[in-house]
């Protein structure tokens, strides 16, 4: 693959997790999120692509202070990755994966984080924090639907008039 493309490691038809991405130079395409996405529907498209093992959507909801630093995409040969500490992409990505793995986690957005959204009055530039549950999938010993741990808080930025994911809990 050329150096501008995006390397996963992983086969989804045969449910194997990208577990280690390459985006160096990588670019948001923009088919892949409709325009005009409130906060809530970009964190819900956040979660779900984990979910469904998306990574171009998952990547798409990124903002892009988190696509820009290739040093911790580097390819490696080996799908078998050890856990990473590094850029939110990387560890982002392999976080929710191996949560969904243990526990079939799923997401309920419960509200927003008032604390902890408004404007930088520096850089005039918009953030929210919302707040999702960690909800138990089918996992045997444990009732579907049920809360595991505290709520997570997601942080987005409006960038570019889009509201892009900058961190989140998993």
């Amino acid at each position: 693959m050329a150096d501008d493309s995006l390397n996963v490691f992983g086969d989804p038809e045969n449910n194997e997790d990208a577990e280690s991405v390459n985006i160096t130079g990588y670019e948001e395409p923009l088919e892949l999120l409709e325009r005009g996405l409130s906060p809530v529907e970009v964190a819900d498209t956040f979660y779900n692509a984990v979910f469904e093992n998306n990574l171009d959507i998952w990547l798409a909801t990124l903002a892009q202070e988190n696509k820009v630093d290739p040093t911790p995409f580097k390819q490696t040969t080996s799908p078998v990755i050890p856990s990473v500490s590094g850029a939110f992409a990387t560890v982002g990505w392999q976080q929710g994966r191996k949560k969904l793995r243990k526990y079939g986690t799923h997401y309920h957005y419960e509200g927003e984080d008032k604390k902890a959204s408004g404007t930088n009055p520096q850089t005039e530039v918009e953030f929210i924090t919302l707040l999702y549950s960690q909800l138990y999938g089918p996992v045997p010993g444990y009732k579907e639907d049920t809360p595991l741990g505290e709520p997570v808080k997601i942080l987005l930025i409006k960038e570019l008039e889009e509201w892009r994911v900058v961190t989140a809990e998993f």
